[in-house]
């Protein structure tokens, strides 16, 4: 253990890791030992938001090999860029856009076989695949055996042969965690113990179905779907009845959330959500969430009252862990309810046991 005024270099780092980088500028300043370290935390984990600080980053790792090794994470929030990622020996974690065309792509064949255990490909819109672009990702993603956790913001023509032959459950042997489009879903999952799934796809009858007879697996215990429609004058026939379905085959989920990614949360959702669920058995069920693009409501008041409602009927109908029910919208106001009571806030959607 080398030190500097008696710190032991882990001691350094442990603390290095809860400072924001304006402050480990300044550690960095005191000594070599804290240069060091303060540089290992800086490198661990990179995000890119700049055109300046892409091309920053792709000269210091191309001519400072040290300072590549040091890179395990790496998120680029830039859309239309190429990056450097050959260099980074060590990464692990990637998160890229997908605009326009598939521009990490090129960046991607440098990664090496089996690196990454994490992959996130965003756009802040649906991106469709060609053959080519497809192909291509498909190559790249049957050399990384060892990705845990994937997240595709992207669809695919599902009637091209090159779509239907590109994956199967072979590939990815390690995969967990899987956040895509519905084809990705059903390609990837049959045969497999997936514990957390989101669906990108909004899942009509047809849609879900299909999802079940691909996802059916006992270990899952995350799983997230969208919904596009909610029936007013007939809640206990629009899709949230439908999703309910859902435990019927996978029995052991937790974590159950349901996304109406172009539904308004209005007052007259709050008065009919209690009725729209058909409380099915769900033994193992401890955290249900429903999350609405956005909101009329002005107060979680109307969340409170029809979260209890659910909480206290699911709970003796079928689902007796049940722990929490969060109602509100994505990024915004919502209301958690629990056993003791109610609380306003911002929760988050997304949860992996």
């Amino acid at each position: 253990m080398d030190g500097s005024n008696g710190f032991p270099a882990e001691l350094v780092y442990s603390i290095a890791l809860h400072l924001q980088p304006i402050d480990l500028a300044s550690l960095a300043l005191v000594s070599r030992l804290h240069s060091a370290e303060a540089v290992r935390v800086l490198y661990r984990a990179v995000i890119i938001s700049s055109p300046f600080s892409v091309n920053a980053f792709d000269r210091t790792i191309c001519e400072h090999a040290d300072k590549a090794n040091l890179v395990v994470s790496l998120d680029v929030a830039l859309e239309n860029c190429d990056f450097q990622l050959a260099p980074l020996q060590r990464l692990r974690f990637l998160s890229a856009y997908l605009v326009g065309r598939l521009v990490c792509l090129d960046s991607l064949l440098g990664v090496q076989n089996d690196q990454l255990e994490s992959l996130q490909l965003r756009s802040h819109f649906t991106r469709t695949l060609d053959g080519p672009q497809h192909v291509a990702l498909a190559r790249f993603l049957h050399r990384q055996a060892r990705i845990r956790h994937l997240m595709l913001d992207i669809t695919i023509p599902m009637a091209h042969d090159w779509a239907k032959t590109s994956f199967d459950n072979s590939h990815l042997p390690a995969l967990q965690s899987l956040d895509s489009h519905l084809y990705d879903i059903t390609a990837l999952a049959p045969g497999r113990a997936k514990h957390s799934i989101r669906v990108r796809t909004y899942l009509n009858r047809e849609y879900l179905d299909r999802f079940l007879r691909a996802c059916t697996s006992n270990s899952m215990r995350s799983l997230t779907l969208r919904a596009r429609e909610y029936r007013l004058n007939r809640p206990n026939d629009g899709d949230l009845a439908t999703l309910s379905q859902v435990f019927t085959p996978l029995p052991n989920l937790e974590v159950f959330t349901i996304e109406y990614g172009e539904m308004l949360l209005e007052k007259e959702v709050l008065d009919t959500l209690p009725n729209a669920l058909s409380w099915p058995a769900a033994p193992q069920l401890r955290d249900f969430r429903i999350a609405f693009k956005s909101g009329y409501v002005k107060t979680t008041r109307g969340y409170a009252a029809a979260g209890t409602v659910i909480f206290s009927k699911w709970r003796a109908a079928g689902a007796p862990k049940l722990e929490k029910v969060v109602i509100g919208v994505e990024g915004g106001d919502s209301c958690c309810i629990t056993a003791d009571g109610s609380s306003s806030g911002r929760f988050p959607f997304m949860v992996v046991p």
